[in-house]
């Protein structure tokens, strides 16, 4: 196994904090190359990877209280302590360590994006307004960001595309958009909702030589707060009270769904229409394929990762002693549970791009299981690990070191 090696600073872990399966609504964010379930749980008390790729990481270093962008060579190219102390939210640009920082100001309202690299820093400005987050960033022609308007009123989100062929969506509140991709960045969902509520719109979009561009049309949906992709071809999650796994890699069909898990069936068609969005009040399809019931035992799924052949859904809880226990479960592309675990501790998991490997990463122990939930390797020492588009393990280790590990 090879391994680059970067030093960030000495670090001593100790107990991992309790963090909710997630909140009574939509969980804001984005996640550029499928970020570990869990990540955002332990940013302050241990060292994080909180985005990686080939070519470097952003990490969460709380000895020195910054994130801190490392190429895989093991060079740091760049510091952010304000990011840090506010816990901004933070996605590669067209790879790592150049990363967009979307801020928060004091009002709680989104504030300022800025691009991180070793060229500096630099603000980002919108066509059309202030850019209050960046969700995807490969370049100045292909963004994807989310603009506030004048008093929270007229927000959007706009995809920009180097063909010229942007568009973009009126959204309730900036605050409170989701962007969840894929670990190789090529297919992502979108889930946007009133602040404080469960019901949600989810659009579908793939990328092509030009960017990003919508994958059939919005639905809303109800119990949802969070997603997770597994890529093209794999499943995706909707997490939340109501989970539900789209499979057959193209989406689902979400309208009326059984239960009422789905709503209303009542989405967005692309082209214009009632308030703003992409279109009008019909039924629709995420670019087809079908919705799964999961069946887990689970009281609820709070989070999830996923890759093409599997995934892995996620509850956290605390016992009548107050220990903190992550309830596991392993899901097949058809939404069949194949194994479970129940671990007394916060875990962190990592998805691999396949799907046949997930890293599972709790009270400084890492392990590497399959599909089936059968152990591959353990190691210790190991604060936090993530997986990159291309298969790489990105490992942060306890005595502050971070590698890249190859197989």
């Amino acid at each position: 196994m090879f391994a680059r090696v970067v030093v960030f600073g000495v670090c001593v872990v100790g107990v991992l904090g309790l963090g909710g399966c997630g909140p009574e609504g939509p969980v804001a964010g984005s996640s550029s190359g499928g970020a570990a379930a869990g990540a955002a749980l332990f940013a302050g008390s241990r060292p994080t990877i909180l985005a990686a790729s080939a070519g470097g990481a952003v990490v969460a270093d709380p000895v020195t209280g910054s994130y801190r962008g490392y190429t895989s060579a093991g060079r740091l190219v760049w510091a952010d302590r304000e990011a840090y102390r506010t816990d901004a939210e933070v996605t590669c640009a067209a790879r790592c360590p150049d990363a967009v920082v979307s801020t928060s100001g004091e009002d709680g309202r989104p504030g300022p994006a800025w691009l991180r690299s070793g060229g500096g820093v630099r603000p980002l400005v919108g066509t059309g307004g202030p850019v209050r987050r960046v969700l995807a960033m490969r370049g100045p022609s292909d963004t994807v960001v989310a603009e506030g308007g004048r008093d929270g009123r007229g927000d959007l989100v706009r995809v920009e595309r180097t063909d010229g062929a942007g568009f973009r969506v009126q959204v309730p509140s900036v605050a409170d958009v989701l962007w969840v991709e894929d670990l190789t960045r090529s297919v992502a969902l979108a889930l946007y909702g009133r602040h404080g509520g469960t019901a949600m719109t989810v659009l579908r979009f793939r990328r092509d030589g030009h960017g990003w561009r919508p994958d059939g049309r919005g639905v809303r949906v109800d119990g949802v707060w969070g997603a997770c992709d597994g890529g093209e071809g794999g499943p995706a999650v909707l997490a939340g009270p109501r989970a539900v796994l789209l499979s057959g890699g193209r989406g689902a069909l979400l309208g009326g769904g059984k239960e009422g898990l789905l709503g209303d069936g009542r989405g967005a068609l692309l082209g214009g229409g009632r308030e703003g969005l992409l279109g009008g009040e019909r039924s629709g399809l995420l670019g087809g394929g079908r919705s799964v019931p999961l069946v887990t035992g689970l009281p609820q799924v709070g989070e999830c990762v996923a890759g093409r052949y599997g995934a892995v859904l996620l509850a956290r809880r605390l016992d009548g002693d107050g220990t903190p226990h992550t309830d596991l479960r392993g899901v097949d592309p058809a939404g069949r549970q194949v194994w479970a675990r129940e671990v007394p501790a916060e875990v962190e998991v990592a998805a691999n791009p396949s799907g046949r490997r997930f890293a599972l990463t709790g009270a400084g122990i890492m392990e590497i299981v399959d599909q089936a939930g059968r152990t591959v390797s353990r190691r210790a020492g190991v604060a936090s690990a993530l997986y990159t588009g291309t298969g790489e393990l990105v490992v942060a280790s306890a005595a502050g070191v971070i590698e890249w590990l190859k197989g």
